[in-house]
C-alpha cells in the first residue's frame, strides 16, 4: 500500500506501532502468525509505503475487511460466488461471454474474485476480465478508472485465468 502522508502531524513511528499492534490482535485471534508488516518507508515527497506478507488471501479480507478470493471457477458457481450471467470481457478473439459458458468450456479456469481499487496479477493466463479492468505490458491488472475516495468497490471485480 502506497499512500500520502503530508501533515505535520502525522508520525512514522505511531503508524508503525498502530498497525503491528492490529496485526498481532489479528494474529493472537487466529493462533499463530498469518500476517506480518514486513517494512514501513516514508519517501522524500512524502509517501509512505507499507509492505505487508498474508499467509492467505482469506487473511488478507478478514484482516481488510474486503472481498478477496481466488478459487476454482467451478467451486465459485456452485458456492454462489459469482453468478452464471455476469459477463466478462475475453481477451484476444474470446469476445464477451457469460460465466456460465466460460464454466461450459470444461477449461480447468480459476476466478479472482474482489471489491478494491487494487493492481494485481495471477499466476496464470488471463482469459476473462471484468470490462472495467485493464491490464498492462506485464500483466498487472487495475481499474480503468478508479472512483474518488474509493477504498472498497459497490461491486465485485472478476479474473477467469487458466
Amino acid at each position: 500500500m502506497t499512500a500520502v502522508f503530508d501533515k505535520e502531524y502525522y508520525d512514522l513511528d505511531e503508524l508503525s506501532e498502530n498497525l503491528n499492534l492490529l496485526v498481532d490482535d489479528y494474529n493472537d485471534t487466529i493462533d499463530g502468525f498469518q500476517i506480518e508488516v514486513t517494512s514501513i518507508t516514508k519517501s522524500e515527497d512524502n509517501m509512505v509505503e507499507v509492505d505487508m506478507y498474508y499467509r492467505t488471501d482469506e487473511d488478507y479480507a478478514a484482516f481488510n475487511n474486503v472481498v478477496f478470493n481466488e478459487t476454482l471457477l467451478s467451486k465459485a458457481l456452485a458456492d454462489g460466488s459469482i453468478n452464471g450471467d455476469v459477463t466478462l470481457a475475453g481477451l484476444g478473439e474470446s469476445g464477451i461471454s457469460s460465466v456460465a459458458d466460460i464454466a461450459a468450456s470444461k477449461t480447468r479456469y480459476h476466478v479472482l474474485i474482489y471489491n478494491e481499487p487494487i493492481s494485481v496479477k495471477v499466476p496464470g493466463k488471463v482469459a476473462y476480465m471484468s470490462d472495467s479492468l485493464h491490464m498492462d505490458e506485464d500483466g498487472w491488472i487495475s481499474l480503468k478508472e478508479i472512483p474518488e475516495g474509493s477504498i472498497v468497490l459497490p461491486a465485485n471485480l472478476y479474473i477467469i485465468y487458466k
